[in-house]
């Protein structure tokens, strides 16, 4: 033990220094003892004994240093509290190990169970996080730390804060409460809650999670998302994505039950499930799964499936729409589809179905229709002065359409064909070929909610002026230059 002093008046010495000298030994030898089993003392300017509400202490004041099981302890001031193995420490704490590196305000350490209490600018350190909060518990032995109140996490990826939490050390993982948020470079995400690995880069978000990456252009939200390092993400609860396009000319909107997010460099894949809905400027569906990838431009949507383009409204149990920079190439429906498309003079439905339809697209409008085998159509026409003159009506092993601008130039039929035209009536509109499927109102459109942050952004500033310790502690490893590193006043035990 170093720099031990006790203070003693000169006319004292005579009296009571045979009885401090027996005193001194008992006490020294109580600490020799009590550092074999528990604490070693390395430094301290003064030590005294005293009580504090009925227990024996030891005092010790000015410059402390202790070392326990590895760790060695920094303060201004400490008490021992020799029937309970339970340490106090004050002002400017600073504890190390290889690691772990903690800085507090106020300590209080029991050292049999080896938990400690922090109080103050509490700050924890390993080689990948730093956390900031005003308290904190540390077990030392499981290496978990618990934070009742407000945190602030970082790392070279980004920031994160919280209302409460658990950090494991050995595991690098944690669980946060209460507004929790995400910050780095491209993305930001917020939830209620979250639990994360870092070690395998594994995140899960509950409750009002939002993620919004600017690299990608896009935004998720759902009840649930889980996230892990390849790149993918599922989405479950009222899920929620929006992707705008490269050149931000249109937004693609995703929402159903669940959304699964695969994202592999440039291409990205995803799959939804449940009451699966999709709207762009000029394509809109429903169905009950769906999924895309980059790398085809293809959409599958499957079970009770409709798909909606301009006029036209295609229902069969799978269609797959095949895009071709962000537009549509063409449609391919089956089994048993039914298509109809709303003239847009007479307002009149003309059908078409069959085992299998195919569409094609050009420049956004329909240039073909193919419906095989055992195709059928009903067809309106239109006179010379664009009024309604009645409607051809026709069976055929295949029939084949030809638009121009959205008007049919010519029509095909092939093998079995049987046909007639209807003359212009009253009642000629009202005309359904069987198994008729018209459902506008199910069309989707652009949603009125605006994916946006409902947490204002997490503050540049760490939570309060980082203690003179951690700041030279920053130096010496120049992590970051930082000024004004003079201690703050000492503060010794109350």
């Amino acid at each position: 033990m170093k720099n031990f002093e006790l203070h003693i008046p000169d006319c004292f010495r005579s009296t009571i220094l045979p009885l401090l000298f027996v005193t001194g030994i008992l006490i020294l030898s109580s600490t020799t003892v009590f550092a074999q089993k528990k604490v070693e003392i390395l430094k301290t300017d003064r030590l005294e004994g005293g009580k504090v509400n009925g227990q024996n202490i030891r005092k010790l004041i000015g410059h402390v240093i202790l070392r326990h099981k590895g760790q060695t302890l920094y303060c201004d001031s400490a008490y021992q509290f020799i029937s309970k193995n339970e340490l106090r420490a004050y002002g400017n704490i600073e504890i190390m190990s290889d690691t772990l590196k903690i800085w507090a305000d106020t300590a209080l350490y029991n050292t049999d169970d080896e938990i400690s209490h922090f109080s103050g600018q509490v700050i924890i350190n390993n080689k990948d996080v730093t956390i900031f909060s005003k308290k904190a518990t540390y077990y030392f032995k499981t290496d978990k730390a618990i934070f009742p109140g407000k945190i602030r996490l970082e790392d070279k990826k980004g920031t994160l804060r919280a209302d409460n939490g658990i950090y494991y050390n050995k595991t690098d993982s944690a669980i946060f409460r209460g507004n929790v948020q995400i910050a780095d470079s491209t993305q930001y995400a917020e939830a209620d809650s979250l639990f994360s690995n870092r070690k395998s880069d594994y995140y899960e978000l509950h409750g009002r999670v939002f993620i919004r990456d600017e690299k990608n252009n896009s935004s998720l939200k759902g009840d649930y998302i889980q996230a892990d390092s390849s790149g993918y993400r599922q989405l479950d609860g009222h899920a929620f994505m929006e992707r705008i396009k490269k050149d931000k000319k249109d937004t693609n909107f995703v929402w159903a039950h669940t959304i699964h997010y695969w994202k592999y460099d440039t291409t990205y894949i995803f799959k939804a499930y449940g009451n699966v809905h999709m709207w762009s400027t000029r394509f809109s569906s429903i169905s009950d799964t769906s999924s895309y990838a980059d790398s085809t431009e293809k959409f599958i949507l499957r079970s009770n499936a409709k798909a909606w383009y301009k006029h036209l409204q295609l229902s069969a149990p799978v269609i797959n729409v095949k895009l071709e920079q962000d537009t549509i190439r063409s449609l391919l429906a089956y089994p048993h589809p039914f298509a109809v498309r709303e003239d847009s003079v007479s307002k009149r439905l003309n059908q078409i179905k069959g085992d299998t339809i195919y569409a094609e697209f050009k420049k956004g409008d329909i240039s073909s229709i193919l419906v095989y085998p055992h195709g059928e159509m009903l067809y309106y026409t239109l006179n010379n002065n664009k009024k309604p003159d009645g409607a051809i009506q026709m069976t055929a092993d295949s029939v084949y359409m030809i638009f121009n601008k959205g008007a049919v130039q010519r029509v095909k039929a092939v093998k079995n064909i049987n046909g007639n035209y209807l003359s212009e009536s009253k009642d000629i509109a009202k005309q359904q070929l069987k198994g008729f499927i018209w459902t506008p109102k199910l069309r989707p459109h652009k949603p009125l909610e605006n994916l946006k942050r409902r947490l204002p952004a997490i503050p540049d500033s760490r939570p309060f002026p980082l203690p003179y310790r951690y700041k030279n502690f920053l130096e010496k490893n120049k992590t970051k230059t930082i000024s004004n590193t003079k201690p703050r006043p000492t503060q010794h035990v109350p």
